[in-house]
């Protein structure tokens, strides 16, 4: 074996053990990890930074709603 289908060996392995069953319908979800996994596919940004912030907000007549708010700060081509 050579050390690319080592790696997706090992790869698969660990989304088996965590519940990811390789079906059908997985296929090109596979092929997209396998891919990645290999450094075949280019990297076209990078999040730089991440932020979830999750508010429960009083309404009227006592009930409750959920707002959240999320900012992503990427960098593409060393660029933020």
């Amino acid at each position: 074996m050579t050390e690319d289908s080592d790696k997706l060996i090992a790869s698969s392995s660990e989304r088996e053990a965590t519940g990811f069953a390789l079906m059908r319908e997985r296929i090109a979800s596979f092929d997209c990890c396998a891919h990645r996994k290999l450094g075949r596919v280019p990297e076209f940004f990078s999040v730089t930074q991440l932020r979830v912030m999750v508010e429960r907000r009083s309404m009227r007549w006592g009930r409750f709603t959920t707002v959240s708010e999320r900012v992503v700060k990427l960098s593409v081509d060393g660029r933020k």
